[in-house]
């Protein structure tokens, strides 16, 4: 099974932005999870945690649990993010595809993706080729 690292902005003006933000991401992670991958979704893991400790640590801690999955999937408006950002850049690195988020030509790679039709080397060229 492919783990797949959920990333999209968590931080909001208010509580009702970060329930949206978590919902999000929830929708995106149920939508791999039926295709057979295995979501890692932070936001869920850690939701309103806010204060627990400092930002610096769930960002570095994101990053950590990225680097034991095999791709990235985005959640709308993940631009809007610095940690995304930053977990994008690190995937990069690492040589993972990174998943545009999942409407039309992007959830059909997806899907392709985890039941293994295609293997990282194509999706990460596709995922290219369509941009973010």
């Amino acid at each position: 099974m492919k783990l797949v690292y959920i990333a999209g902005p968590y931080r909001a003006e208010n509580h009702w932005g970060i329930e949206e933000n978590i919902h999000r991401a929830r929708q995106l992670g149920a939508l791999v999870a039926q295709m057979g991958g295995v979501p890692l979704i932070p936001h869920a893991n850690t939701a309103h945690w806010d204060g627990l400790c400092p930002d610096e640590f769930w960002l570095e801690a994101g990053i950590e649990m990225l680097r034991r999955c095999d791709a990235v999937a985005l959640v709308d408006g993940w631009f809007e993010s610095a940690g995304t950002l930053a977990e994008i850049k690190e995937a990069e690195r690492l040589g993972m595809p990174v998943f545009p988020p999942a409407r039309g030509t992007a959830l059909s790679l997806l899907n392709d993706w985890v039941r293994g039709t295609i293997d990282d080397d194509e999706a990460r060229i596709s995922c290219l080729a369509l941009g973010r």
